[in-house]
């Protein structure tokens, strides 16, 4: 069987798709890779809710490929890709990496673009109602798929946990001195409210609770308490964050944490981090239980300033972590709903 993986963003930039071909190859699948290419355009669509101008020209460069490699099965990364696969009518299943059927409300104080966004995500989130209900579908957290069950019954779970070859190579360094955190996440400008980390920073930046690292993708000037370090290659960033004691889950107040579950969770757990998190995130709390620790935006501070001096209460905690996150937050027990997804095509 041949299955072509479609998405709007490079392969370097999505391991989920990496590890997604992986699973196809070691089960004696043929796949290939195809980027639509355009995806600051694509993802700017959701303020508009129309598809662009340039749209055929993309769907006309899929429709050649098709033409040439003759695959099976599209397995669409996104909702673009799922859309084009439609419109060609051809064999598919969509990787929902995100929820799009009722995705995060991005507020605005201008009326206008308030209006005009919202206007753009109800038009996609029934666009993502037409794909699941007609198509099988995995997605990466058990609060999407419940709301995508309400819709399909071909709707599989597929969480974003590094696999069991990248826990089990990671080279645990020595613990940084004292109580450190750790926050992995991009920064630019028109990020959405919750993930602004400003506040998180500035109690940082006071010397009162600890030193903290950003990994991130600029580099601003701080100080002796808060640092930066740039991204790096996935395997020298699990190596990395072993030498920390805390990660942080960090957002500002949402109404759609439910429906969140970061990469780096997984990343923090099997780098063996105790995990601090926002406790309107169910899906960290149904998973950790009492493993985690949660807090509330009204008593951060608090919380903060009680863990200071209990490294040692921590870092059992982290070690707890790991060794429940090797034997159940891994890719593998997850990686055979892929092919119950195709085989539902």
């Amino acid at each position: 069987m041949k299955i072509l993986h479609l998405s709007h963003t490079g392969l370097e930039y999505d391991s989920r798709i990496q590890k997604a071909m992986n699973t196809c190859l070691k089960n004696g699948l043929e796949c290939s890779f195809y980027d639509l290419g355009y995806s600051n355009s694509l993802n700017n669509l959701v303020i508009s809710g129309h598809l662009p101008f340039f749209w055929n020209k993309i769907r006309d460069k899929v429709d050649k490929l098709m033409s040439k490699i003759k695959p099976d099965i599209i397995h669409a990364h996104d909702i673009y890709a799922a859309e084009i696969c439609r419109e060609l009518k051809v064999p598919f299943i969509f990787d929902s990496h995100e929820n799009w059927l009722d995705p995060p409300k991005h507020p605005y104080k201008n009326p206008i673009l308030r209006y005009i966004k919202h206007r753009g995500l109800n038009k996609f989130s029934e666009l993502c109602k037409e794909i699941i209900t007609e198509t099988p579908t995995l997605t990466v957290n058990e609060t999407i798929l419940e709301l995508y069950k309400k819709y399909s019954k071909h709707v599989y779970l597929l969480p974003n946990y590094i696999t069991l070859e990248e826990s089990n190579n990671i080279n645990f360094k020595a613990k940084k001195e004292g109580v450190t955190y750790v926050y992995v996440g991009n920064d630019y400008p028109n990020r959405a409210y919750f993930r602004n980390i400003d506040r998180l920073v500035k109690l940082f930046l006071t010397g009162k609770y600890g030193k903290l690292t950003l990994i991130t993708n600029k580099n601003p000037k701080l100080n002796e308490y808060v640092t930066v370090q740039k991204f790096m290659e996935h395997r020298e960033l699990l190596n990395y964050l072993t030498q920390f004691t805390v990660g942080l889950l960090y957002y500002e107040p949402c109404t759609d944490h439910h429906y969140f579950l970061a990469n780096k969770f997984s990343e923090y757990a099997h780098a063996g981090l105790c995990i601090l998190y926002v406790k309107s995130l169910t899906n960290v709390a149904r998973i950790l239980g009492d493993l985690g620790i949660a807090v509330g935006a009204e008593d951060l501070e608090e919380t903060l300033k009680d863990l200071r001096d209990r490294r040692e209460y921590l870092e059992d905690k982290g070690e707890k972590i790991r060794r429940f996150a090797v034997k159940n937050l891994i890719w593998e027990l997850y990686e055979d709903n892929i092919l119950k997804a195709y085989n539902q095509v």
